[in-house]
């Protein structure tokens, strides 16, 4: 069949220049010959082009590269797959675009169900302006509660401060988080390194380390049991009495 537009009983569309339909096994394969492949949803659309779809086993392939977008990114891979029965999928080497994020990784996993993203290899995500990059592994997006998580080792560069840590759990819409634990913020040019159990974020705003917090700003060092760091104005903030030590020996303030 050629220049196919089909409509299911759920309202999605899919559009193709040709499509092979076998009665037998109820696989349909959908081409491009002048226009991509195009498949819309209530929640997106797809372009290939070429797309494979089982109607028994309700199984979607897509072994060519692609694009995607919805209303809140869009973005390019080049396999898919996905069953419409468990609402699991998966696809390869997928860069992700959102308003203000460029997310990068070899491999991502869907599951409908609980509407989560997992990246469960190396992932990296940039800022569009390419002042801040965030790299680990074994992340979940939840796209319901707008919350990203991970438990393994990560490193954020943003601006003049390099946060590295292990465990993260962070609001995309807040901007608020938690690093689970080893928290060590170095920024270069203010000779600042700071080291913590944990700690509280706000994206831009200030960092709250807890825990056997090890402070060393330019010469001078000290150790207390919180502190704050602010990104406006790259200053640490001390709640609490403590003995600052100087690298001469000789200043010490209280």
């Amino acid at each position: 069949l050629g220049n196919v537009s089909v409509i299911s009983k759920e309202g999605d569309v899919g559009t193709a220049d040709k499509v092979v339909y076998n009665s037998e096994t109820e696989i349909m394969d959908a081409y491009a010959i002048n226009k991509d492949v195009v498949y819309k949803t209530k929640d997106g659309m797809i372009e290939s082009k070429k797309v494979n779809f089982d109607n028994k086993t309700r199984e979607l392939k897509i072994d060519t590269p692609f694009k995607f977008s919805d209303k809140d990114k869009n973005g390019t891979a080049k396999e898919l797959y996905y069953n419409d029965v468990t609402k699991e999928g998966n696809a390869k080497d997928v860069v992700i675009y959102t308003k203000d994020k460029v997310i990068t990784t070899s491999k991502v996993l869907y599951n409908g169900v609980q509407n989560v993203m997992l990246f469960p290899e190396e992932y990296k995500i940039t800022s569009k302006d390419k002042t801040s990059e965030f790299t680990s592994t074994e992340g979940v997006y939840n796209l319901t509660t707008k919350d990203f998580t991970t438990e393994k080792s990560f490193v954020y560069v943003d601006k003049g401060n390099t946060t590295t840590g292990v465990g993260i759990i962070y609001n995309t819409e807040t901007g608020v988080g938690e690093i689970k634990k080893d928290i060590h913020l170095v920024n270069e040019e203010k000779k600042i390194d700071l080291v913590g159990d944990r700690a509280e974020i706000k994206k831009g705003e200030f960092a709250d380390l807890i825990g056997n917090v090890a402070i060393r700003s330019g010469v001078y060092s000290t150790k207390v049991s919180k502190a704050s760091y602010s990104f406006k104005d790259e200053k640490i903030r001390i709640l609490e009495q403590t003995n600052i030590k100087s690298d001469d020996g000789i200043s010490n303030l209280d």
